[in-house]
């Protein structure tokens, strides 16, 4: 449970966070672009983002990966416009949000239900997070989604489940795989 990481894992947390990220921007600012809506990108790639997270802590069961992750991905993203507006608030977030995955999937000791919980509560909470950080910052964009903030979490809950489920069906196509013996240890 709280084993040392080994190298190819860290290696491996930290590809899966650059993952994360790539496809962030790749889906959600063109998005944005087009619309115009702070965070419509997210509201499409809610589901992708949670399969990549689930898949990359199903891979290596530690206490650590999904933080590991987060961190990774917020560090990327602190000069982009990915999860907010450039600034290293993002990592405290990202932080937040990677601990208490972290912290779901320990309690229920690395069981399907810990994954389904941790994918949903997180989802959930990024999502609270930014308003929350939209609100301290004075961004524009605050209002609109104090208005629709628990439809908002909502959505993201049920895209955490559905990610999680799609996760968890990837991750059995490949658990068999030498590469991913090989890396979960």
């Amino acid at each position: 449970m709280f084993e040392r990481f080994t190298t190819k894992q860290l290696v491996f947390l930290a590809l899966m966070g650059a993952v994360l990220f790539l496809q962030d921007i790749s889906i959600s600012i063109p998005i944005y672009a087009a619309t115009g809506i702070p965070g419509a990108g997210y509201a499409i790639i809610g589901i992708t983002f949670v399969l990549v997270a689930i898949v990359g802590a199903l891979v290596v069961p530690r206490f650590g990966s999904f933080t590991i992750m987060a961190f990774i991905y917020s560090v990327i993203a602190i000069p982009t416009p990915v999860y907010g507006p450039p600034g290293l608030f993002k990592v405290l977030m990202s932080v937040m949000v990677g601990l208490i995955g972290d912290l779901l999937i320990c309690v229920f000791r690395f069981k399907r239900p810990g994954y389904y919980l941790a994918g949903a509560v997180c989802n959930m909470v990024s999502v609270l997070l930014y308003v929350q950080m939209a609100f301290l910052l004075g961004l524009p964009e605050a209002g609109d989604y104090a208005n629709t903030l628990w439809t908002l979490v909502v959505i993201y809950g049920v895209e955490g489940l559905i990610g999680t489920w799609l996760g968890h069906i990837v991750f059995d196509k490949i658990k068999k795989r030498r590469i991913v013996q090989q890396i979960s240890g």
